[in-house]
C-alpha cells in the first residue's frame, strides 16, 4: 500500500531543501545533511523487489539536484542478482524534459526513451557509497537538460519500489564553489605515502608512463603504493621510478607482489607477509621511525555477499594477520591501494575492527574541496565511487589527504607542478597522497 504526502508537508519539504548553498559530498557518510529534511513518503514492505524506498530528501544546488534515500534493507545500488530487481529515478523538469536512471541496469535515458541513452558523465551522475548500504545519495545535474535556475522538478522512483508520492525541488542559483587546494607537503610531516592504480601497467607502458611520471614528480612522496603493475619485476619498477623522478640509478627500492607494489626513496625492508596482491615494506625514515607501508589491490567486481566480495574480506584478513605478526618491528603502519569496495563493506570494517591493530580509515578530498571519489570511467555504466582506500594505525596522525585529479587544477598550478590537465587520465583510477606525522 503506498501513502502520499499532504500538500502541506511536501511544500514544507520543498521550502526547507531548495536554498542553502553548504556543499553535499557524496562520500556515503550523510553527515553533511542535517537539516535537511529525512520524509516518509511510502509505507514499508510494499516492493515488488529488494528495494524498498520509503524516506527521502531532496536539494538543490545550482542545477544539481541530490537526492538522499533508503532502501529498506542493506544491499548494494549498481550490481547485485537479477532476482532482486532495480530501482529507477526518474527526473521531469517543468518544460517536460526527462532522464531516467536506472541503477542495477547502470543506464540512463532522456524523454522516456530507453533508446536515446546518455552517458553518466553528461549528467554527472554518482551514486555513495559503493559499497551495500541501507541509505544512498545521488547526484544528477540537469544543466544538459536545459534546465536553469527557478525551474521545478518533479523526481520519481519506480523499478522494485514505486513510491507515489512525487518529490518536488526547485532549482537555485547556490552554485557549489569549488576551491583549489595546495599540493605542497603539510608542515610536520614524516612520511608522504601516496597511492596509484596505474591501469594495466601503466607505469612502464611507453604511451602512459609520461603521464604517470609527471603525477609522480608532483607529489614528491617518500614512499608510493602501486598497483596493476602486473608481472613487472621489481628491479624494473625501481627502474622506472629512477627514470620518471629523474634520480640516479638505484635511488628507489621496490618489491612487487601480484601486481601490487612499494617503493621507497629511504631504507626499506620487504619482509616475507604471504600475501598474493599486496607488499608489505618497512620503511625507515632519517628520523628512525619505522613505518610499515602496505600495498594492496583486493578483488574486483561482485556485490554484497557474492563469491568476489567474500575474497575481498579473506584478502584483507591477511593483511591485518600480517601486520599484527610484524608488530615489534615497526612504529606505525598504512595499509593503501585499490580496495574495489562494491560488495559489502565489511572489508572496511574488518581493517579497522583491529584485532589489537588499532587502524582508521582516512577520507581524502579532492583539492576542489568537493569531490572525493577515486574512480572513475566515462566508458563504464559504473559511476565514480570511492574504490581506492587509505587507512592507518592511530600513532600515524593524518595531517592532511587529497585526491589528485589534474582535472581540478589551475594553470598556474598545472605549470607550477609541471603537469599537463590530461595526466590523471592515464589512469582509470585517481592517485590518493597523504601526509603523515607520527605521534602526538
Amino acid at each position: 500500500m503506498k501513502t502520499r504526502l499532504s500538500a502541506a508537508l511536501l511544500m514544507a519539504c520543498i521550502g526547507g531543501v531548495a536554498h542553502s548553498s553548504d556543499p553535499i559530498v557524496l562520500d556515503g557518510r550523510f553527515d553533511d545533511w542535517g537539516g535537511i529534511p529525512f520524509e516518509h513518503v511510502d509505507a514499508p514492505d510494499d516492493a515488488a523487489g529488494a528495494f524498498d524506498v520509503c524516506r527521502v530528501s531532496a536539494v538543490a544546488r545550482g542545477t544539481e539536484v541530490y537526492l538522499r534515500f533508503n532502501t529498506g534493507r542493506v544491499i548494494t545500488i549498481q550490481s547485485g542478482p537479477k532476482e532482486e530487481g532495480t530501482l529507477t529515478v526518474e527526473f521531469e523538469t517543468d518544460a517536460g524534459r526527462r532522464l531516467t536512471v536506472d541503477l542495477r541496469g547502470r543506464s540512463l535515458w532522456l524523454d522516456g526513451d530507453p533508446e536515446h541513452k546518455i552517458g553518466h558523465a553528461e549528467v554527472r551522475l554518482q551514486t555513495a557509497p559503493t559499497h551495500s548500504s541501507e541509505q544512498f545519495e545521488l547526484r544528477v545535474d540537469l544543466a544538459a537538460l536545459g534546465a536553469v535556475s527557478g525551474d521545478g522538478v518533479t523526481v520519481r522512483f519506480g523499478g522494485s519500489d514505486e513510491v507515489e508520492a512525487p518529490i518536488r525541488v526547485v532549482l537555485n542559483d547556490d552554485v557549489i564553489a569549488r576551491g583549489h587546494g595546495s599540493m605542497e607537503r603539510a608542515p610536520g610531516t614524516t612520511v608522504r605515502v601516496a597511492s596509484q592504480n596505474v591501469w594495466h601497467n601503466g607505469l612502464t607502458k611507453p604511451e602512459r608512463r609520461e603521464a604517470i611520471g609527471r603525477l609522480l614528480r608532483a607529489v614528491d612522496a617518500d614512499v608510493y603504493c602501486i598497483q596493476e603493475e602486473w608481472r613487472t619485476p621489481a628491479e624494473e619498477v625501481g627502474a622506472a621510478f629512477d627514470a620518471a623522478t629523474g634520480s640516479a640509478p638505484g635511488t628507489w627500492h621496490a618489491a612487487n607482489t601480484g601486481g601490487a607494489a612499494v617503493v621507497s626513496r629511504h631504507p626499506i625492508e620487504f619482509p616475507e607477509s604471504g600475501l598474493g596482491r599486496g607488499t608489505i615494506g618497512i620503511v625507515t625514515m632519517e628520523t628512525g621511525e619505522r613505518i610499515a607501508v602496505t600495498s594492496v589491490h583486493f578483488k574486483c567486481c561482485g556485490y554484497d555477499g557474492s563469491m568476489e566480495d567474500r575474497t575481498r574480506v579473506e584478502e584483507v584478513r591477511g593483511v591485518m594477520d600480517a601486520l599484527r605478526g610484524l608488530s615489534q618491528r615497526y612504529d606505525g603502519a598504512v595499509v593503501a591501494g585499490d580496495w574495489n569496495l562494491v560488495g559489502s563493506a565489511l572489508p572496511v570494517t574488518v581493517a579497522t575492527a583491529g584485532g589489537g591493530i588499532g587502524l582508521e580509515r582516512v577520507m581524502p578530498m579532492h583539492l576542489d574541496g568537493v569531490e572525493c571519489y577515486t574512480w572513475r570511467d566515462e566508458n563504464q555504466g559504473f559511476t565514480p565511487g570511492m574504490l581506492d582506500v587509505v587507512v592507518r594505525s592511530r600513532d600515524m596522525r593524518v595531517l592532511q589527504s587529497f585526491v589528485l585529479d589534474t582535472a581540478d587544477l589551475t594553470e598556474a598550478q598545472l605549470r607550477e607542478k609541471g603537469l599537463e590537465r590530461g595526466d590523471s587520465s592515464a589512469s582509470d583510477h585517481l592517485m590518493v597522497v597523504t601526509d603523515f606525522a607520527i605521534g602526538d
